[in-house]
């Protein structure tokens, strides 16, 4: 007795109970004889909280040494005395069990010391509360526990409870209000959690949350009676939603973007533009510690709206998003109201469209096919975000009279290919949209505002009758006369304006596809469609001529019967639909080299030399890097009349082009530098003999200045004397006269070749080799070309002529660095005069042909050798 009384007053007893225990253990050793210690007491099981029922203190021959009052001395009613926290620690402190961790200070517990409120039915048997209150009507400890009558062999639930509680029944019994379900507007209970055993709500079971035996919900999955960390005694904090994407994980998204891959609404994240009103605060939506949108702030998990989904809200026709989104409300009547334009229509969940309001149709909260929660099957062979669009707008959807059609703006490509920032948004494959950025990818929502019609007047809701125009069409900016939505990314495309494919000013009556003047158009629309275009590059007329890498909306206007027919391009027009690797070009993403060229300088010697990127195509008149082929957007870009500074007019058709300007990608300066940025084979012609632009009369027969092409006096350079892209006068873009001769090189070469001619020093009137016989019976070497009848090269089978021998661009053969640049003294021999090989003693030349007449070498008729 005496080591169990100093234990207990050891172990920190109550001070009332450690009183007591001191005063029983003074009267033991002072007054009691060792036969009264070993007296039975009748109720001393229950003395260890009842001390005061000790047969010790009902004997009249004995006093404490410490009076004794048995008086409670709390505030409240006497049952509050065995049930307080001082009380309860004398065994709950570690001497019996270690249970302080449920009053630990910063937690939230039960509330005791308060009467019930009206919600709480305290459930009468044998007309007594089955769960008692204070003699002030107070709940206290022993509402809810008891330490009589308890079934010590109950395993699967807590002990010392007044009934059992392994499926919440305690809980229930008195909030009967919070087990009615969803029908009633709160969180269900005893339904199953799906593949909880697979996949058990980890966090959530650790923090304490407990589910019956087969997965069951219980009032225990989400609350505890004490300790619990965070409000409403919740068994793990809920400020962001945690304890809700415990078991609801198909529906909590991190961030927007993981938001946009699941198709449910995002949280916890902030908006600029949504805030959650207080008219919904005020009926219990919830935000996080920074005003972060989180599960409460729609969903109430008690007393939420009945047959709602537990809404803290009504949400009639759609009633609770147009709360927070207020410029989403701008939808409602307009083309894209389901409830006007296709009442029949079902969303995902099958839900008339005439019977929601005008979210619902397109967008679920949670469970979307898509980003933007999307409430529609989508396209899967798309970018993500112009899946939504497209749901609708294709052949058989509820958009199918506006569809995109075949040629259509690009869409899934980087807006960094802007190469500037614009303020029209990019959109991630979640559905993140970013301005001014560069990051993300243009889509249908780029140009497009799906919910305002009228991008200049909200209250413009259309006609769902009507069609549309430039200005409305649910687009970001009004696109009027002066293309104010293509300006805003293409704004390198507006010189254009003023020049001479402005058709304001070439061609103001004319009319594109749609049947629209320029005026109705815009200056864009006169020859682009973005949706339902005619062709590549979003050609909006339908004068289309040609086929390939895109040309033929150029050939369209440049034709004898069309827009610009004073500028066609002839029968003899430079080479569309052609690689380049054939000039030794290498085309990447990363630009061009050349491999012909090699760098001159030390440190990068060997490494080829890079030219300037020109765009090509592929076979639908689609740029590409690789790959490509050459275009008439190749040399010229149609948008931009000169590389150089120039004065614009108010009457462009009055402009007239040089090779300088024309709409040419690289102006020519003089130098040919366009030319000589594909041929770079060809600029070894430049101080020779063939530059004209160097011709004297020290070497021609001509008076200087009359050397130029047949076309224009006044060109430079040596390319342009002989040679033009477009309308040229024969093979080989032949910009001169021809004269005569048997085969179509022949006769470019004896323009200048003949007598009072520019080379008429070299004429080749006579007795010559023969030309435009066939080489079919002879051995040619790879490097001697032949020709067909036009005058074009032939892979085999061709014929002989003047260039099969010659290369009239490079001087020596196998050194294009050495020029004849002392022109009238250079009168050339066997080794260079323009010669593929040489026709020295060895007679390369020759017999890369003739291989049947080398064995004349070292004979007697070998007069290199007798001579």
């Amino acid at each position: 007795m005496t080591r169990l009384l100093t234990d207990k007053i050891k172990h920190g007893l109550s001070i009332q109970r450690r009183v007591l225990f001191a005063a029983l253990y003074f009267i033991s050793i002072n007054q009691l004889s060792h036969a009264a210690i070993q007296l039975p007491s009748a109720n001393r099981e229950c003395a260890s909280c009842h001390i005061m029922w000790l047969t010790e203190f009902k004997r009249e021959d004995v006093s404490t040494l410490i009076p004794y009052d048995p008086k409670p001395v709390m505030n409240t009613g006497a049952q509050d005395v065995s049930s307080t926290d001082p009380m309860c620690f004398s065994c709950h402190d570690g001497f019996v069990l270690e249970s302080r961790y449920l009053w630990k200070e910063g937690k939230y517990a039960h509330p005791v010391g308060v009467k019930p409120s009206d919600k709480i039915k305290i459930p009468v048997v044998e007309g007594k509360n089955l769960f008692p209150l204070n003699d002030d009507g107070k709940v206290y400890c022993g509402t809810c526990h008891t330490a009589h009558g308890v079934d010590w062999n109950q395993k699967d639930t807590a002990i010392f409870m007044r009934v059992r509680n392994d499926s919440g029944q305690l809980c229930t019994s008195c909030h009967e209000e919070k087990t009615k379900g969803p029908e009633h507007g709160g969180h269900p209970i005893k339904v199953k959690i799906k593949e909880l055993t697979q996949s058990p709500p980890t966090k959530l079971i650790q923090a304490g949350g407990q589910f019956e035996a087969d997965g069951g919900v219980t009032c225990q999955s989400c609350h505890r009676p004490h300790a619990a960390p965070d409000k409403k005694l919740l068994v793990m904090e809920n400020t962001r939603s945690e304890l809700c994407s415990e078991c609801h994980s198909d529906r909590y998204a991190f961030n927007r973007e993981q938001a946009g891959h699941m198709g449910t609404h995002p949280v916890n994240v902030l908006s600029d533009k949504i805030k959650i009103p207080e008219e919904l605060i005020a009926k219990g939506a919830k935000t996080g510690a920074a005003g972060e949108v989180i599960c409460q702030s729609c969903h109430k998990p008690h007393d939420a709206v009945k047959k709602s989904h537990l809404l803290v809200s009504e949400n009639d026709k759609d009633s609770l998003c147009q709360t927070c989104h207020i410029e989403q409300r701008k939808v409602a009547n307009t083309k894209h109201d389901m409830r006007l334009l296709r009442p029949d229509s079902l969303n995902k969940k099958n839900n008339l469209a005439e019977k929601s309001g005008p979210c619902s149709a397109c967008h679920l909260p949670h469970e979307g096919t898509g980003p933007k929660m999307w409430a529609r099957n989508i396209a899967t062979d798309v970018e993500p975000m112009d899946a939504l669009c497209l749901s609708c707008h294709q052949t058989k959807g509820l958009a199918e009279k506006h569809t995109v059609g075949e040629y259509s703006h690009a869409i899934g490509v980087d807006i960094s290919r802007l190469k500037q920032p614009v303020d029209l948004p990019a959109f991630s494959k979640g559905g993140v949209k970013t301005v001014k950025q560069m990051q993300g990818k243009v889509g249908c929502a780029s140009c497009h505002d799906a919910h305002q019609w009228n991008p200049a007047h909200a209250d413009d809701k259309g006609d769902v009758n009507k069609e549309g125009n430039n200005k409305t069409r649910f687009l970001r900016v009004a696109n009027g006369a002066e293309a104010g939505l293509c300006k805003t990314c293409h704004q390198e495309k507006w010189d254009v304006a003023n020049s001479k494919h402005d058709m304001r000013f070439m061609a103001p009556a004319s009319t594109n596809a749609l049947g629209q003047t320029v005026a109705e158009s815009g200056i864009c629309g006169s020859c682009h469609l973005v949706h339902n275009a005619k062709g590549p590059k979003l050609w909006a007329r339908t004068d289309l001529q040609g086929q390939g890498t895109g040309y033929i909306a150029c050939t369209g206007c440049h034709n004898k019967n069309g827009l610009a027919k004073d500028k066609i391009i002839g029968d003899h027009t430079h080479p569309m639909d052609v690689p380049v690797d054939h000039l030794s070009i290498q085309s990447t993403a990363d630009g061009w080299v050349s491999t012909l060229l090699k760098q001159k300088s030390d440190a990068h010697k060997d490494e080829p030399v890079a030219l300037q990127a020109l765009p090509l195509y592929d076979n639908r008149g689609r740029p590409v890097n690789q790959d490509g082929r050459v275009g008439c957007g190749t040399c010229h870009d149609p948008h931009r009349w000169s590389t150089l500074p120039y004065a614009k007019t108010d009457q462009p058709a009055k402009l007239e082009g040089d090779a300088d300007s024309s709409f040419l990608r690289i102006a020519d300066l003089g130098k040919n530098q366009l030319c000589n940025n594909c041929h770079v084979d060809k600029q070894s012609v430049m101080f020779t003999k063939h530059d004209l632009s160097n011709a004297s009369s020290e070497f021609s027969p001509l008076p200087a200045g009359k050397v130029d092409n047949v076309k224009d006096g006044s060109v430079k350079g040596a390319c342009l004397h002989c040679h033009m892209p477009h309308n040229a006068k024969g093979p080989a873009l032949w910009a001169r006269n021809q004269g005569e001769g048997p085969s179509p090189i022949a006769r470019l070469c004896a323009d200048c070749h003949q007598k009072k001619a520019v080379a008429g020093k070299k004429s080749i009137e006579g007795h010559n080799h023969p030309v435009g016989v066939s080489t079919a019976k002879l051995a040619t070497d790879p490097l001697i070309p032949v020709f067909d009848q036009a005058g074009d090269r032939a892979e085999t089978g061709g014929n002989i002529d003047c260039a099969s021998c010659h290369n009239p661009h490079q001087w020596t053969p196998g050194n294009p660095a050495i020029r004849n640049t002392d022109l009238p003294a250079n009168a050339g021999d066997a080794s260079n005069s323009f010669l593929r090989l040489p026709a020295d003693h060895q007679s390369k030349l020759c017999i890369s042909c003739h291989a049947d007449k080398k064995m004349i070498q070292g004979t007697d008729h070998d007069l290199s050798v007798t001579a």
